[in-house]
This record gives C-alpha cells, structure tokens and sequence, in this order.
C-alpha cells in the first residue's frame, strides 16, 4: 500500500522546514546567551532573551502546523 505523504506543494513543504530551522537557531541563540550571561532564572527579569524564546516558538508552532495540515489533507 502507497500514497503520498503530502498534498502540499514543495513550497509550502519547504517554507515549514525552514521555519522549523530557524525556530531552532533562535531557541539556541537564546539558551547560549542566557548561559553566557550567567542566567539561572530564565524567567526572571534579568532574562532579556524572552523574545527570542517567544519568536522560536511561534515559528515551531507555525512550522510543525504547516506539516501537520500537509499530512492531514493527504489521509
């Protein structure tokens, strides 16, 4: 039995792949420069690096959402 993962064209597949990528960067960015900054509550208010927690996850939730439909639409 075969079938196509995905409906979605190779666009869209490659625009959530990316999103995923750089939703990774950005979570790594934050976690190194919390680290270099000696932060041990990253939810304090010493932790400036929030944003980019914030945006990360935005674009792992945007990222996993794109595939997640493109699986769907092909059942």
């Amino acid at each position: 039995m075969g079938g196509t993962l995905s409906t979605l064209g190779p666009g869209w597949q490659d625009v959530a792949t990316w999103l995923v990528i750089v939703s990774s960067m950005l979570i790594a960015v934050k976690e190194t420069m919390n680290w270099l900054a000696g932060i041990q509550d990253k939810s304090g208010e010493k932790a400036k690096t929030a944003p980019l927690g914030a945006l990360g996850a935005l674009t792992a939730t945007t990222g996993i959402g794109i595939f997640a439909v493109a699986v769907l639409t092909a059942l």
